[in-house]
């Protein structure tokens, strides 16, 4: 139902919002920000002017000189001769000249005319005409329109707010006869070869460049001869009136000067028939279908998306369609009024608003009535809300509140279980869970199964007392309790996850600790006593007999020292500092002096000459050096030497450098079943072997690792064993 409401509300909005942007755009209400938008776009997207336009104006330097206006005709005919004399293309003249006057000046100016051959006039025209006719013309006297080259009218269009911005030319729909006086010239001067930019009522949008953007001279400079011969030869002369007062100054837009002569209009419309860049005016049904897709657009992004992520999109969507159209005047020459797609964004936000605030508005008092029945506070709670929403939303916080109090307390307690806990559905699906319980798994568990987490299938159970091992190789066992209604029927399945894992782990040691004791600590000492118990009448003298006892004590002192100094690192906290590391690798080649020479074997340690500190636990890592030399030495043949390097490894821009440290022997490596669990506390070991092989590499293993180090090992028949600690190295 609420579903079914939701979809009825969205396509009433949608279809008020079409509604609108129609009506706007059959009104004046938007054509301000539309003419704005225009105005600034149309001089970027007309182009550069031509220079084979020149303007010859009759300004106030020419009606100084020569006299006020009007002129004689003889003036405007000696002008057109010395205009024609430099062989222009056209001379289009914007001056009327309706009414006979002086009979002989009149002569002048048509002879003046019929010589050039290339004189374009101006007419008037006046719709509707008088008397009931559709037009009324007002051609230049006779016999001056037979004697020009072109007759042509020069009307612009005022739009509402009294700006000048289009011209009405000649096109299929247009009652004029005559063409527009620049077409005419275009026509004259054979460069209109395009077809006519208007639209079916010979309305087009005039080029316009800012003012002052063609080339100009005055009147009077012709008149006086001041001009270069060639000067205007070959170009497009326009001569009209520029001086102030003389009623032939236009408003414009701001963007192009405010206001501008008639003459410089015709330029615009004269470079704009010669470049072909006229911007196009979409028809009004353009306009529409961009309203509706945007109030669509929009009401998509309702339906899906957040309050205040709507008015994002209602912002931007506004600064789009504006910047849109305007981009698309200026790059493509095409003008879409964006004004009904404007008002109708103005309208569709607030009204889906106040809809869904009202949807709020309900929802919020019925489930604080729902709500109340569960929880201690009342329907008639005191509550201080500004305005109805505000206040069944202060009543319904003081609701939530208490039901929140009590799901706090729940979680507390079950948040402060120091096992991790999960509460299930019966489909397995996580509820709640506590901070343990994050810890062992992750930190989003709701609405995830848990079954699936601990890796097994959807339909097994979870019985008490299963043992689970995570991936960071604790092992936890399950515990399980269910959560019934009154009715017997199952709510929610409790899980519990204790971690056993060093009740386990002590009991794998305790095992391995019995195994060493009972094998590896009691072979030595039976040897021990099986020796004292030699017949009185035995062969062996007694310095042999003494000096296998004392061998066989050694190991055991030395397999009991390993193993204390092994439990000492399990317990006690690593005291890191820096240390020197070719100073550890001697005192530890020091140590071993006496054995190495015992075998006649050589410690050799080699180095770049250069100090190499690290942060370690000295004296341990110092033991575990003098353990893999000791052991070196032990596996090693007489007369051979064992090799220790000191070198440094340059680390990355993320890393930092690592000191390297080997010891290499000459020995005849480590049995492959040995090298499988080589680093193990109680690993297997030959039984003829040294005993305390296991544990003092266990011992090298731990003291590396504590003090943030790794070794590895590398060893065969033909090339002896090499052990390699890296640590990092302190700059």
């Amino acid at each position: 139902m609420l579903q079914k409401r939701l979809i009825l509300e969205w396509w009433a909005i949608f279809s008020l919002a079409c509604g609108f942007a129609v009506w706007v755009a059959n009104t004046t209400w938007t054509h301000y920000i539309d003419n704005l938008l225009l105005d600034s776009a149309i001089p970027l997207a007309s182009g550069a002017p031509s220079s084979d336009i020149i303007i010859v104006e009759i300004d106030e330097r020419s009606l100084n000189a020569i006299g006020e206006w009007p002129w004689d005709r003889s003036i405007h005919a000696e002008l057109i001769t010395k205009i024609a004399a430099s062989k222009p293309k056209v001379i289009a003249y914007d001056v009327l000249f309706i009414e006979p006057k002086d009979e002989h000046a009149d002569r002048k100016l048509a002879l003046a005319v019929a010589d050039s051959g290339k004189v374009v006039l101006p007419l008037q025209y006046q719709i509707p005409g008088s008397d009931g006719r559709d037009i009324d013309l007002y051609r230049p006297f006779e016999p001056l329109t037979n004697l020009a080259a072109r007759v042509g009218h020069v009307g612009l269009q005022f739009d509402p707010d009294g700006i000048v911005r289009r011209a009405e030319i000649k096109s299929a729909g247009s009652s004029l006869p005559y063409k527009h006086l620049m077409e005419a010239a275009s026509e004259v001067a054979q460069i209109y070869n395009i077809s006519s930019p208007a639209t079916e009522d010979g309305k087009v949008l005039l080029p316009l460049l800012r003012r002052h953007s063609y080339q100009t001279v005055p009147a009077v400079s012709v008149l006086q001869g001041e001009l270069p011969p060639q000067f205007l030869k070959n170009r497009l002369v326009l001569v009209g009136a520029t001086a102030q007062g003389m009623g032939d100054n236009f408003p414009v837009s701001a963007a192009v000067g405010s206001a501008m002569p008639g003459i410089e209009i015709q330029a615009n419309l004269l470079n704009g028939l010669m470049s072909g860049r006229f911007m196009r005016e979409a028809a009004a049904p353009w306009s529409l279908a961009v309203a509706i897709g945007a109030i669509f657009a929009l009401m998509l992004g309702f339906w899906h998306l957040s309050p205040r992520s709507n008015l994002v999109i209602s912002l931007l969507m506004l600064l789009l369609l504006a910047a849109g159209s305007w981009f698309g005047a200026v790059v493509g020459r095409l003008w879409i009024s964006p004004g009904p797609a404007l008002m109708a964004t103005l309208l569709v936000y607030p009204l889906w608003g106040w809809r869904r605030l009202s949807a709020l508005n309900d929802f919020v008092e019925h489930e604080a009535n729902r709500l109340s029945s569960v929880s201690d506070v009342p329907r008639g709670a005191k509550t201080y809300g500004l305005d109805a929403i505000a206040t069944r939303a202060a009543r319904l916080r003081l609701v939530l509140g208490e039901l929140t109090n009590r799901q706090n307390f729940v979680e507390g307690v079950v948040g402060a279980a120091p096992d991790a806990i999960f509460v299930i559905d019966e489909t397995g699906k996580i509820l709640l869970a506590n901070n343990a319980a994050r810890t062992v798994l992750s930190e989003n568990l709701e609405q995830q199964f848990l079954n699936e987490l601990l890796g097994l299938s959807v339909t097994e159970e979870l019985q008490p007392g299963t043992e689970w091992q995570s991936p960071a190789k604790r092992v936890y066992i399950l515990g399980r309790a269910e959560l019934t209604a009154t009715n017997g029927t199952s709510l929610s399945k409790i899980i519990s996850l204790s971690d056993i894992t060093a009740i386990r782990a002590a009991e794998t040691e305790r095992k391995e600790m019995l195994e060493f004791l009972s094998h590896d600590m009691r072979a030595p000492q039976a040897a021990i006593l099986s020796l004292t118990h030699t017949p009185s009448g035995s062969a062996m003298p007694i310095e042999d007999l003494l000096r296998r006892i004392k061998t066989h004590a050694e190991k055991t002192l030395k397999l009991a020292d390993d193993f204390v100094q092994l439990a000492r690192l399990s317990v006690v906290k690593p005291d890191l500092a820096e240390f020197e590391m070719v100073d550890l690798m001697r005192e530890a080649a020091d140590d071993n002096f006496t054995f190495a020479q015992s075998k006649n074997i050589k410690v050799i340690v080699h180095d770049d000459d250069s100090a190499h500190y690290v942060l370690v636990d000295g004296s341990a890592i110092l033991r575990a050096i003098g353990n893999l030399i000791n052991n070196a030495i032990k596996y090693s043949p007489a007369g051979a030497t064992v090799d220790c390097y000191i070198t440094r490894k340059p680390g990355d821009a993320a890393d930092a450098d690592m000191v390297i440290c080997e010891v290499k022997d000459q020995g005849p490596g480590i049995p492959e079943i040995r090298l499988r669990n080589l680093f193990d506390r109680f690993g297997h070991h030959d039984a003829q072997a040294t005993i305390s092989a296991g544990l003092g590499l266990s011992f090298v293993k731990s003291a590396v690792e504590q003090s943030r180090g790794t070794v590895e090992c590398q060893s065969s028949a033909e090339q002896g064993t090499t052990f390699r600690l890296a640590f990092a190295a302190v700059s």
